[in-house]
């Protein structure tokens, strides 16, 4: 997974869910960079994900959809 990096953000907080409303959450990470590989075998060729990213601020604050 791959984002547009955003120079108020200190860190991003990536969930991949198997519904749009992302309910059930198959992937649940916190990265520095705007970018993430999932271990192969996390998700499965020819299912549907859904995914957001959210920011995180300097003081650990969530900032939704950056």
């Amino acid at each position: 997974f791959q984002w547009e990096a955003n120079d108020k953000i200190s860190s991003y907080m990536l969930n991949v869910g198997s519904d749009a409303e992302l309910s059930t959450i198959i992937v649940s990470e916190q990265v520095d960079g705007n970018s993430i590989q999932i271990d192969e075998g996390v998700l499965l060729s020819g299912q549907s994900y859904y995914w957001i990213v959210d920011g995180v601020d300097e003081n650990q604050l969530l900032v939704k959809k950056v």
